[in-house]
């Protein structure tokens, strides 16, 4: 789990954390856990928490796009929980993205443009502090800064998932886009 630069890998660290109960952390969320299957440590598409939220996603999607939009295909929409992320390609056009250019653009370009970023403490999939960790690194001039700021939810990547969080953020979002 720790690596020669000391370093501790997510993926690591969710899957081995509870290896020794045959358990995997969630990375969407990380208060989940969910049985390794076949002795191996937790692949993409086994993530307890995308395969709790994917398959409720994928069926509520599929259903509204049949029953209430009357939409009729043979292809189901299928969530990132229940896609093998072995078909993910690593290119220009699909890769990790990275913001930190784009916001100092913008950013500077925009001195009226607001940047608000919530973050779930049980995130693993956007660990804690990473966004911090990027922001800091965007160097922006101190007007820009003070157009940015961040809200804690102790919830995983999807906030609305958990109902304290859910209520909080309506809170945190009223006044956040009433303020001046």
């Amino acid at each position: 789990m720790i690596h020669d630069n000391l370093r501790v890998y997510v993926d690591d660290f969710y899957s081995d954390l509870l290896s020794d109960r045959e358990l995997a952390v969630g990375c969407l969320d990380g208060r989940l856990t969910g049985y390794v299957t076949d002795g191996r440590p937790i692949e993409g598409d086994a993530d307890p928490s995308s395969t709790t939220f994917g398959t409720a996603f994928g069926s509520a999607i599929n259903n509204y796009f049949a029953g209430k939009l009357g939409y009729q295909t043979d292809l189901l929409y299928v969530s990132v929980g229940q896609t093998p992320y072995s078909e993910w390609k690593y290119n220009r056009d699909n890769q990790a993205l990275d913001q930190k250019k784009l916001i100092r653009n913008t950013m500077t370009r925009n001195r009226f443009m607001k940047v608000w970023v919530l973050c779930g403490y049980y995130d693993l999939s956007t660990p804690f502090f990473a966004a911090e960790w990027v922001y800091d690194h965007v160097f922006l001039n101190p007007e820009n800064r003070e157009n940015l700021s961040f809200t804690y939810y102790p919830a995983g990547h999807m906030i609305y998932m958990h109902q304290p969080s859910l209520e909080q953020f309506r809170k945190d979002a009223e006044a956040w886009y009433n303020a001046e």
